[in-house]
Parts: C-alpha cells; sequence; structure tokens
C-alpha cells in the first residue's frame, strides 16, 4: 500500500473514532492535541480543576480512543 494511502486511511479512520467520543472528551483532546493547549489552558477554558482535566479527562479520552484506534485495527503504540 502507497504511503498516502495508508496517512489517508489513518486520517479517515482517526476523524471517525474522534467523532464516536463524548463531546467532552473529544473537547480536551482538540484542545490538547490540535490547538496545543497545556492543561492549565485548558482548565481555564472549561472552568474545572487542572488535577480533573489531566487525571480524569485527558486520561479517560486518550484510553476511549485508543479502544476505538484498535477496534479498527490501528495499533500505533
Amino acid at each position: 500500500m502507497r504511503k498516502g494511502c495508508v496517512a489517508g486511511r489513518l486520517s479517515t479512520t482517526l476523524d471517525a473514532c474522534l467523532e464516536r467520543l463524548p463531546d467532552l472528551y473529544r473537547t480536551v483532546i482538540y484542545l490538547r492535541y490540535w490547538m496545543d493547549c497545556s492543561v492549565d489552558e485548558i482548565a481555564e477554558q472549561l472552568e474545572a480543576p487542572s488535577g480533573t482535566i489531566k487525571s480524569y479527562l485527558l486520561f479517560r479520552a486518550r484510553r476511549r480512543l485508543h479502544g476505538l484506534l484498535e477496534a479498527e485495527g490501528i495499533d500505533y503504540a
């Protein structure tokens, strides 16, 4: 398979998996990894403690996304 095809499939699959996340999980993933916000910046925007963002929301969002990607046959580890 060509490199562009693999990247295209990965991007499409990632987008689909992100859409299946609960809104709050999708939001923290987007802010952290697409907008490059710090945990403190995310906490400020969501009006939540930084510890909650880091230990609860980001952890659970990544875990859920990882499970969705694995179910689609994508192992990024």
